[in-house]
């Protein structure tokens, strides 16, 4: 897969999750994280697959 920089984040997005379908991964689309540290708060991440 590749995205050339520069395309809109709901591009990236759909092309990201296109290939995460097609491999059959599962994902979970704009999932909230808790962060910790200096900068905490609850951001959100495009996809996120287990590892």
């Amino acid at each position: 897969m590749f995205c050339k920089f520069g395309l809109l984040e709901s591009t990236y997005e759909a092309c990201l999750c296109y290939e995460l379908e097609k491999e059959n991964l599962f994902f979970e689309k704009q999932k909230e994280l808790p962060v910790i540290g200096p900068h905490s708060g609850d951001f959100s991440k495009t996809c996120i697959a287990p590892s």
